[in-house]
């Protein structure tokens, strides 16, 4: 299977079990975005959390 559709068909998995089982459709996305760039697509952990936005600047001097 491609990674677009392996993309897309997690996505509608993740919103499936937010609907039934009332979870928080974010979290479920996030470690779903995780899982495949870890196991789907061979990505080392580390790989994975440089695509997240880093902190920003404004924010850690509250």
């Amino acid at each position: 299977m491609s990674t677009e559709l392996i993309g897309v068909l997690v996505l509608a998995a993740v919103f499936a079990v937010s609907s039934l089982r009332g979870l928080n459709m974010g979290v479920l996305a996030l470690v779903a975005t995780f899982l495949v760039g870890c196991v789907w697509l061979d990505h080392t952990p580390s790989r994975c959390w440089m695509a997240f936005p880093p902190r920003c600047s404004s924010c850690s001097s509250r």
